[in-house]
């Protein structure tokens, strides 16, 4: 399975996840300057995501839940992939 996304340097990823951040983190590698918007519902998680380092220089929100009016250009859902 490939978990590449769409090229278009500049996009907003709306990103339903369940781990610590990672494939955010080799996302914004690829491409620094899309923003993503990640849930998280695990808090455990979310608030170790929410320390790394890649928040601070990039364009990243980790969330618990879907916030009203968020706009993007691609959803991608990796919970039951990454960390199993």
């Amino acid at each position: 399975m490939s978990f590449l996304l769409p090229y278009r340097k500049k996009a907003t990823i709306l990103h339903w996840a369940d781990d610590y951040g990672q494939a955010d983190f080799l996302w914004l590698l690829t491409h620094p300057q899309r923003t993503f918007i990640t849930i998280i519902a695990d808090d455990h998680k979310r608030a170790i995501a929410q320390q790394s380092y890649i928040t601070h220089i990039r364009k990243i929100q980790y969330y618990k839940t879907l916030p009203e009016g968020v706009i993007y250009d691609w959803v991608v859902d990796t919970r039951g992939i990454i960390g199993q």
